[in-house]
């Protein structure tokens, strides 16, 4: 062979050398591109994984509180409720009068004034209604009076009783 074509078969070599290098360099970044890339979305995918979990942890721990919480709520409304069902009983079990000798004196003196006012509208012209009214009420004041009367008069025994016990 000559020098010439010697110098030839090297050029030829020396160009298929780059094209084959430049495809096998570009082939290599394509390749180590893809694996960068899946490197990255495994990445993600970790961290994504693992935010989840602690998110679930917090969900957990929140849940947990939260339970306690309904408990204690419910320990606390159950005494509120045994404390209201205490009074009631106790308003249940109360059998004395509420009411005194000085109240029913006040609702007689009370239905004595309407009875007044009835008496001083009969006189005045124009007051029909008040008259009607002031009638309607005294009366009412004198029949809840007699009731009152009437059980201050039962209890009265009743605590006479009781006293000659205690002594």
């Amino acid at each position: 062979m000559h020098a010439q074509h010697l110098a030839l078969v090297a050029g030829i070599a020396l160009v298929l050398t780059l094209v084959v290098a430049t495809y096998l360099i570009a082939r290599a970044r394509t390749r180590a591109y893809e694996h960068g890339h899946a490197d990255g979305l495994k990445q993600r995918d970790a961290m994504a994984w693992k935010r989840l979990k602690d998110i679930d942890a917090a969900l957990e721990d929140r849940a947990i509180e939260r339970e306690k919480e309904q408990r204690e709520h419910l320990r606390s409304k159950a005494a509120l409720q045994g404390i209201i069902n205490e009074l009631e009983a106790r308003v249940r079990a109360y059998t004395g009068l509420a009411v005194t000798a000085q109240d029913h004196q006040l609702l007689t003196q009370a239905a004595e004034t309407l009875e007044l006012a009835h008496r001083t509208f009969n006189a005045i012209k124009g007051t029909e209604a008040w008259r009607d009214r002031s009638a309607n009420e005294a009366k009412g004041l004198r029949e809840l009076a007699g009731l009152m009367h009437a059980e201050i008069r039962q209890q009265a025994p009743a605590s006479g009783a009781k006293a000659e016990v205690a002594a």
